[in-house]
């Protein structure tokens, strides 16, 4: 919308991007008014010269609108800004002053106005000129030019004006158009009619189209190549896409991208980086624009990636390269080997009894255990601290070796000792003699844990909405806060089209930092399950748009 104008004989005047509507209005509070046989202004509020409300014109369109008085507006004259194009109309005898101002009574009787090479920059008031039939602009500077409302035009001349971009959609009557001399000139907007078939009386250069949407999105490859082939642990060659067009977004499919990349989308730009995790021989995945203006296409290009047949390859089978645990048994770790690797190494320490392979940094309780081509590292750690290991392929293709570090964080169990009286006692025995009063003292271990639903959706790329619970009770709204135990099983519901949840541990887009271990992160439309093992502040995180992340604390 950019203008609506209300009389004090209860007529108005709505001028839009499609063109204008005037009638009759009502007042029926003093929030609401009705345009009469038309729609209405609900939630009308006003403070000083800002005006907010709510317009829904039936059957068009319904949307909020913030917007200014006009101090200018003077009932039945229409303000006219610039001096030249005030004096066109003067020399033309259509007004008598210069005073910014034209009446309305004069401005509506004209049919035919010549305006070219009159040093115009700004057409503020044309818009209202309704019954223009023959419009001549030629020579003029012309950044925009409102000819909407101007639906009886037939013939019209903006021919070296220096336009890059016009609107012609509501204006199909024009059979004779001159829009020469204006090279930056290469989208005209125009009707579904004219798209059809364009006016044999119309003029313009060669680098001017007629599309039924100008600004539409656009997607280029200007860095990298998106064929490769790599080594199993090599990098990328980085892929950098340029994008455009109005309120365009660019998305990359996250269901299909190899995990160990990253997204950064910068200044019209998405640079995709790192070194993919092999899973499969090949990932071929999208980049590709969304939202932008109406009746635009959208465009999309396509990523492959393909292991290099010389690669030896490292598959974690199941559990976990880094596990956070209390005293104990770990979760048994499950690796295997193939292509052209022919045997794991883990870097050596304390000779292993089972077969002979060497650790360093894990302690003799813990043993690998070798079956064919898979690994498996089981056993328990009885003294805490952090523990760790290197597994390397060893292979004869030509390709770099594959590395995996593991990881393993062991913590004592929380203990609280409560003691009364004299006597001391472990375990819930309790002993008592006559010289001593009656006692007892507990150990226990902080063990309760819960499972906990939380809805994800998204309806913009400002926010997610959850919907569910947490330790403090049920949450809801936009980005909120959650708090959870460790122990605790949080099931993320995910269904946010264009918007790929990610469960991380420092907040930022791109696909780095994700909290490891888990299936579907980064989903658009799965369920993440999660068990946190250690407490800390952790977040979830769209990988596109930086905004939409919330904390986790995990306590």
């Amino acid at each position: 919308m950019y203008s609506i104008i209300f009389n004090r004989n209860r007529s108005f005047r709505l001028n839009y991007s499609s063109g204008q509507i005037s009638g009759t209005y009502s007042v029926t509070s003093n929030s609401n008014i009705v345009l009469n046989n038309y729609g209405s202004l609900s939630n009308v509020q006003i403070n000083n010269n800002q005006i907010g409300f709510n317009l829904n014109i039936t059957d068009l369109f319904q949307f909020d609108v913030v917007g200014s008085r006009v101090q200018t507006y003077q009932q039945n004259r229409t303000y006219i800004p610039d001096q030249n194009f005030e004096q066109a109309l003067v020399d033309a005898g259509y007004d008598t002053t210069i005073d910014t101002y034209i009446d309305d009574s004069s401005m509506l009787g004209i049919t035919q106005l010549d305006l070219s090479n009159k040093q115009i920059a700004d057409f503020t008031g044309l818009e209202e000129f309704v019954n223009l039939t023959d419009l001549n602009l030629s020579g003029n500077t012309i950044t925009s030019v409102p000819l909407v409302n101007l639906n009886k035009l037939t013939t019209l001349n903006l021919s070296s004006t220096g336009l890059t971009v016009i609107n012609l959609s509501q204006n199909s009557n024009i059979s004779s158009l001159d829009l020469s001399g204006n090279t930056g000139l290469s989208c005209v907007k125009v009707s579904q009619l004219i798209y059809q078939q364009v006016p044999s009386g119309w003029i313009y250069d060669n680098t001017t189209s007629f599309e039924l949407e100008c600004d539409c999105p656009t997607l280029s490859l200007i860095s990298g190549a998106p064929v490769q082939e790599l080594c199993d642990g090599d990098a990328i060659q980085s892929l950098v896409y340029e994008f455009g067009g109005t309120e365009t977004n660019i998305n990359v499919e996250q269901n299909s991208i190899p995990p160990g990349l990253t997204t950064d989308i910068s200044n019209g730009t998405l640079t995709i980086s790192g070194t993919p995790i092999f899973n499969s021989d090949n990932y071929s995945f999208s980049v590709f624009t969304t939202d932008g203006n109406t009746n635009c296409s959208q465009v999309s290009q396509t990523i492959t990636l393909t292991k290099n047949s010389n690669s030896p390859s490292l598959t974690v089978v199941s559990g976990q390269l880094n596990q956070s645990i209390s005293i104990g048994a770990i979760d048994p770790i499950v690796v295997s080997y193939g292509g052209t690797a022919t045997a794991l190494s883990v870097i050596s320490g304390s000779p292993n009894q089972n077969n002979g392979t060497s650790t360093i940094g894990l302690p003799p309780t813990l043993s690998f255990i070798k079956s064919g081509q898979t690994f498996t590292l089981q056993g328990s750690i009885n003294t805490p601290g952090t523990y760790n290991g290197i597994i390397t392929t060893n292979s004869n293709g030509g390709c770099t070796e594959i590395t995996r570090t593991i990881q393993i964080v062991v913590t004592a169990p929380d203990v609280t000792n409560t003691s009364t009286g004299n006597t001391t006692t472990s375990d819930t025995s309790t002993t008592s003699d006559a010289n001593t009063s009656s006692g007892t003292s507990t150990t226990s271990v902080a063990s309760s844990s819960s499972s906990y639903s939380i809805d994800v959706t998204a309806t913009n790329s400002s926010n997610y909405t959850l919907s569910g619970s947490d330790r403090s009770g049920n949450i809801s709204g936009n980005d909120p806060d959650l708090i959870f135990n460790v122990g605790d099983t949080i099931d993320f519901v995910v269904n946010a089209s264009g918007h790929p949840f990610y469960l991380k541990t420092i907040a930022g887009t791109g696909i780095r930092n994700t909290v490891t271990g888990l299936n579907n992160n980064g989903t658009t439309n799965q369920t993440i399950s999660w068990t946190p093992t250690s407490s800390g502040t952790f977040y979830y995180q769209c990988s596109l748009h930086g905004g939409m992340v919330g904390t986790i604390t995990i306590q």
